[in-house]
C-alpha cells in the first residue's frame, strides 16, 4: 500500500544581489529582509514555518545549505547560526564562489514546532560563529540531560551538548556539535561576579556575563641569537652623560666614558668647547634630546678629535 504524502504550499523569497561572496553580514541582511517581510507578517505565535536556505551561484545553478529547518517565530538568531555553521562545515569553497541571489523557500504551518532555546535568560558570547554560555552554573546552559555527581550533559539548543565537570572552583567543558567534539575549555572562578575562560591559546574574563578582558597568545620571532666569536674583542667604549634639566631642557654636565684601559670624564668647559666646534662645523644642532644614540656618536667623534 502506498503512503500518501501530503501536499507542501511552498514559496520562495528571493534577494537579488550583485555578485558577491558569502559573509555573515550577507546572510544577517537578506535574513532580516525576510523575516521582517514576510515572517512577522504572516505568522503568529500559533504557527511555524518549514524553511529552507539556498544560494544561487554566478552560473545560475542552485545549492541548499542545510536541512530542513523547523521554526517558531522567535527562532531568527537560532537560523542565523545554523546557517553559518554549515557554511563553515562545507569548506572554503562555499565562501569564494560568486552568488548573485538569495533564496528562502518556505511554508507555514499551524501550532508550535520543538523550541530551540531551552534557557532565554543566559547570555552568550560568540567565538567563531557559535555562541558559548556565558555562566559558571551548569544548569544555566540549557536543558539538563542528565547529571552523576558532578558531571552535567547540558543539551544547549537541538544540535549543542555540552559535558561539564565541576573541580572546585573550575569548569572542564566539552562540546558536542551534531555528536562532534568541537570544543574544550576550561572555566575558573575568580569572584562571585567574575570567572576566566582560557579556550585554546586565548582567555576571556567575564565580569556581571559580560566580556571585560580579552588575552590571546600569538608566536613572535624573538630577537635572533648572535653566533659566539671565536676571538674576544676588547676595542669597545662605554659612554655615558650626566644631565640636569634646566627650564625643561636636559643640559649636560659630564661625560664619562672608559676605553677598556682607563675612565675618562670631561666636564661641562670641555663639552661647551666641543658644543661650539660642532656648532661651527654643523651650523645647526638639536639640544633637545641628549640621550639619542646618534647624537651619542656625534659627541665621541668629536671628542676623538678634541684629544
Amino acid at each position: 500500500m502506498l503512503k500518501k504524502f501530503k501536499s507542501i504550499n511552498w514559496n520562495n523569497y528571493t534577494i537579488k544581489t550583485e555578485p558577491t561572496i558569502f559573509s555573515k553580514d550577507l546572510l544577517k541582511t537578506t535574513l532580516t529582509k525576510f523575516w521582517s517581510e514576510i515572517i512577522e507578517v504572516n505568522v503568529s505565535e500559533n504557527q511555524h514555518i518549514l524553511l529552507l536556505f539556498r544560494l544561487q551561484w554566478s552560473d545560475n545553478q542552485f545549492v541548499t545549505i542545510g536541512n530542513l529547518q523547523r521554526l517558531n517565530l522567535e527562532d531568527k538568531d537560532y537560523f542565523l547560526d545554523f546557517i553559518l555553521d554549515e557554511i563553515k562545515n562545507r569548506g572554503d569553497y562555499y565562501l569564494e564562489s560568486s552568488i548573485i541571489s538569495v533564496v528562502f523557500s518556505y511554508g507555514i504551518r499551524d501550532g508550535r514546532t520543538i523550541e530551540k532555546q531551552f534557557n532565554t535568560k543566559t547570555q552568550f558570547h560568540n567565538y567563531q560563529h557559535h555562541k558559548l554560555p556565558i555562566t559558571m552554573n551548569p544548569l544555566e546552559y540549557g536543558k539538563l540531560i542528565t547529571q552523576i555527581g558532578n558531571e552535567y550533559i547540558i543539551q544547549i539548543n537541538k544540535t549543542n551538548v555540552v559535558k561539564i565537570i565541576q573541580e572546585g572552583i573550575t569548569n572542564k567543558v566539552e562540546l558536542f556539535r551534531s555528536g562532534i567534539l568541537t570544543y574544550i575549555w576550561t572555566d575558573a572562578r575568580i569572584d562571585d561576579n567574575t570567572f576566566s575562560r582560557i579556550l585554546g591559546r586565548k582567555e576571556f574574563i567575564f565580569k556581571n556575563n559580560e566580556l571585560f578582558l580579552f588575552k590571546t597568545e600569538k608566536p613572535v620571532k624573538f630577537i635572533s641569537t648572535l653566533n659566539q666569536q671565536k676571538e674576544i674583542n676588547n676595542k669597545f667604549i662605554t659612554l655615558d652623560i650626566e644631565t640636569y634639566i634646566k627650564d625643561g631642557v636636559h643640559t649636560p654636565y659630564c661625560i664619562s666614558f672608559y676605553d677598556g684601559l682607563m675612565d675618562y670624564f670631561i666636564t661641562l668647559l670641555i663639552i661647551q668647547t666641543v658644543l661650539i666646534w660642532l656648532k661651527i662645523v654643523s651650523k645647526i644642532l638639536w639640544l633637545k634630546n641628549m640621550i639619542i644614540i646618534k647624537f651619542i656618536f656625534i659627541i665621541w667623534q668629536a671628542l676623538m678629535q678634541y684629544f
